[in-house]
């Protein structure tokens, strides 16, 4: 995860992504280390996140730079509070479709 405020402005441009005090984007890539892989591959992603308040679905962007493929989907969040995100993916060229839940908690910026 990246807090929006640690994007220049142009990078943010570049993406679309609207910089803020309350904003954060997650990143994701997959690749198969045991193959050798070293860049992201493409995938099938869907997602949400949520706090005690409010929950979403996530709008994944697919990046592609070089042979590196990932993911990233900005969203917003409340100071000092615990938030969710469960997601589910299906890296290209795999059989099966992975789901994944994890949670963190975010702070403003100084």
């Amino acid at each position: 995860m990246v807090y929006t405020t640690f994007l220049t402005a142009d990078i943010a441009a570049q993406y679309g992504i609207t910089r803020g005090d309350k904003k954060a984007i997650l990143t994701l890539s997959v690749r198969d280390a045991e193959a050798g892989e070293t860049a992201g591959r493409p995938m099938q992603i869907e997602g949400e996140t949520w706090d005690l308040i409010h929950r979403s679905t996530l709008d994944f962007e697919e990046i592609r730079e070089g042979d590196a493929t990932y993911y990233i989907a900005p969203f917003k969040f409340i100071d000092r509070e615990w938030r969710f995100f469960e997601f589910s993916f299906k890296p290209e060229g795999a059989d099966t479709r992975y789901r994944y839940k994890f949670k963190t908690q975010l702070w403003l910026q100084d």
